[in-house]
C-alpha cells in the first residue's frame, strides 16, 4: 500500500461547495456586503468555481478572507487552501497552516484533515514551519474522520495500516474499518485499498468476489492500480469468471496510464498471443517500458529473452 501516495492525493480530492440555486447571486452579494460570513464564503465558492460568473481566484480569495475575518471556520480553511496553492494570492505555506489550524480548532473537518496532512508531510518543517509529527497527524485525522470526512477516513486507515504514528504498530482491522467507511462514501483510493485487503486477506477474510466488487468501482473511475487488479482477476478467474479478453482490456487501460505492472501484463499477452494476435515486437517494447520503471517481472523477461537469443 502506497502510504505516501495516499497523502499526496489529498489536494487532488479537495471538493468545493456548490452555489445553492435557492439564493440569487444578487441576494448573496447583498448579504455578503452586509458582512454575512456564510454569504461571503458562498461568494468565494462562486468565484472559485466560476458558477454564473467568470472564474476569478483573486475575487474568490477576497471573499474567503472577509469570511475568515469573522472567524467563520469554513472560510478560514479556504483561505488556508488558497495560500497553500497560490490561488488568488502568493503561495505562503506558513499562513496556510495558520488558517488551517484556526479552522481545525473550531471543529471544521476540512481544516482538521489539512492540519493532519501538514503534520504528516516529511517536508513540513521546511515549508510550513512545523515539525513532522505523525502522532499529531493521527489525532487530527481522527477528529475529522469521526465527523465522516472521507479523505480523513482514508488517511487514518492508511496510518493504521502502516503503523506510522501508532505506538502499537499496524492494526489491520482498524485500517480496514476506516478505509471501508471512506470507500462507502466513494473515495476512489479507499475503494482500491479495500479491494486489495479483500484480495490479500489483510484485516479481513480473503474474498475474491468482494475484492473484485471494490476494485471495479475504483477501476471504472480511472484508478490505474485497480484497473490492473481487475485485469488480474479476469485473467486468473479470481472472484469473477475467467475472461482473457476482458483481462486484456483492463490491463490496457492501466498501461495507457503508465502503470508498469500493467505494461508488463499487456506485453506478456502479446508475447503469448492470448486474447490478441501474437506480436513479439510489441511485447518486447512493452517489457522495456515496464522494466525502465523498475518492474521486476519485465526485467526478468528481458533477461530471459536475451539468454534465449544467445543460445540460438
Amino acid at each position: 500500500m502506497n502510504y505516501l501516495k495516499s497523502f499526496l492525493s489529498f489536494f487532488v480530492i479537495i471538493c468545493f461547495a456548490v452555489f445553492a440555486k435557492s439564493e440569487t447571486f444578487e441576494e448573496l452579494q447583498t448579504k455578503a456586503q452586509n458582512w454575512d460570513s456564510e454569504a461571503q464564503y458562498k461568494l468565494g465558492d462562486i468565484y472559485f468555481e466560476g458558477n454564473d460568473v467568470d472564474k476569478n481566484y483573486k475575487e474568490s480569495f477576497n471573499w474567503y478572507s472577509k469570511s475568515a475575518m469573522k472567524a467563520y471556520a469554513p472560510g478560514e480553511y479556504k483561505v488556508g487552501y488558497m495560500y497553500d496553492n497560490g490561488y488568488g494570492t502568493d503561495k505562503n505555506y506558513k499562513k496556510a497552516f495558520e488558517y488551517y489550524m484556526k479552522s481545525a480548532k473550531k471543529g471544521n473537518p476540512d481544516g482538521q484533515c489539512a492540519v493532519g496532512t501538514v503534520y504528516s508531510s516529511v517536508a513540513c518543517g521546511d515549508i510550513y514551519g512545523v515539525k513532522t509529527d505523525y502522532q499529531e497527524a493521527f489525532q487530527w485525522y481522527k477528529k475529522a474522520a469521526e465527523q465522516g470526512h472521507a479523505p480523513a477516513q482514508f488517511y487514518l486507515g492508511n496510518m493504521y495500516y502502516s503503523g506510522v504514528g501508532m505506538e502499537e504498530g499496524s492494526d489491520y482491522k482498524k485500517a480496514f474499518e476506516w478505509l471501508m467507511k471512506s470507500a462507502e462514501q466513494g473515495n476512489v483510493d479507499a475503494q482500491s485499498e479495500v479491494g486489495y485487503m479483500y484480495y490479500e486477506g489483510i484485516g479481513v477474510e480473503k474474498d475474491g468476489k468482494k475484492a473484485f466488487e471494490w476494485f471495479i468501482k475504483s477501476a471504472e473511475q480511472g484508478d490505474d492500480q485497480s484497473q490492473c487488479y481487475v485485469g488480474n482477476m479476469y485473467y486468473d478467474g479470481n472472484g469473477v469468471e475467467k475472461d482473457f479478453e476482458k483481462a486484456f482490456k483492463w490491463y490496457a487501460k492501466s498501461a495507457d496510464q503508465g502503470n508498469p505492472q500493467a505494461e508488463y501484463n499487456v506485453g506478456f499477452m502479446y508475447y503469448e498471443g492470448r486474447a490478441v494476435e501474437k506480436d513479439t515486437r510489441k511485447a518486447i517494447r512493452l517489457f522495456m517500458m515496464s522494466a525502465e520503471k523498475g518492474c521486476k517481472d519485465a526485467q526478468y523477461m528481458l533477461q530471459k529473452l536475451d539468454l534465449k537469443s544467445e543460445q540460438q
